[in-house]
């Protein structure tokens, strides 16, 4: 967190400072400083004002308003996107202190049909608490968590459909009969030159295809294009810059 609260400017680094890490939470990248910042605002209520550093008053109507405000606040146009993001970051946050939880948690307490989830997010909660729960070892419970895992990376419709009562009662019971485990075969290993030509590559493409079912592909696509769009970034040196003219 940022020094000396007591700087009278210190609620508007608070935002230049959100308004900094934004571009990542945007991008689905892990920036947990992002967070942590916004549980500050919410805590000293910035979003409803604050003096900026050329000591103006700031008015803000609210959380909404904050959160749109081109000049005075994180300026987000796509408020689904900016979501859905952030609950997709929450659940891969493995700290203990949970600021994407407890700032989700805020949003969806202040205003919930301003501030829509995807329903698959609480699902996932759910589920995992129910994981917690469980008894038996910590063996168990990680191999029922990447069932889970993996069900909600690929269809995570599914979700709503697990737990007593509802279409499959367990976590391993939706991953067996939705296709997940798929018989072993015996097949050639897998092999490429050390600087494949393009019809390698193509002929590696169709054979990953072949061996994988349709979930497992969406799986492999989903993660090379984040492997490519990081590669991208990185030699691109994209550099975000933060400066933004004041009133």
């Amino acid at each position: 967190m940022l020094k000396d609260k007591n700087d009278e400017f210190y609620d508007a680094r608070l935002v230049a400072t959100a308004k900094l890490h934004l571009p990542a939470i945007m991008n689905r990248q892990k920036s947990p400083f992002f967070f942590e910042v916004m549980n500050e605002i919410v805590e000293r209520k910035v979003y409803k004002g604050y003096k900026n550093v050329k000591g103006r008053e700031i008015k803000l109507s609210g959380i909404k308003d904050f959160l749109f405000n081109v000049r005075h606040g994180l300026g987000i146009r796509n408020l689904p996107e900016f979501l859905g993001n952030c609950a997709h970051l929450e659940l891969a946050d493995k700290s203990k202190r949970k600021y994407a939880r407890r700032f989700i948690d805020w949003l969806k307490n202040e205003d919930p049909k301003s501030f829509v989830f995807p329903p698959s997010y609480w699902e996932f909660r759910r589920l995992t608490i129910a994981i917690s729960e469980m008894k038996g070892g910590e063996d168990r419970r990680m191999r029922y968590y990447d069932m889970l895992s993996i069900i909600h990376n690929t269809h995570p419709e599914i979700l709503i459909h697990i737990g007593p009562g509802r279409k499959y009662q367990s976590i391993p019971e939706a991953y067996k009969k939705e296709g997940y485990i798929v018989e072993a075969k015996s097949v050639k290993t897998l092999r490429l030159s050390h600087a494949p030509t393009y019809k390698e590559v193509e002929a590696l493409a169709r054979e990953l295809n072949s061996r994988l079912d349709k979930l497992k592909n969406r799986v492999l696509i989903a993660k090379l294009i984040e492997i490519y769009k990081i590669n991208e970034a990185v030699e691109n040196h994209v550099i975000i810059d933060p400066s933004e003219d004041e009133d």
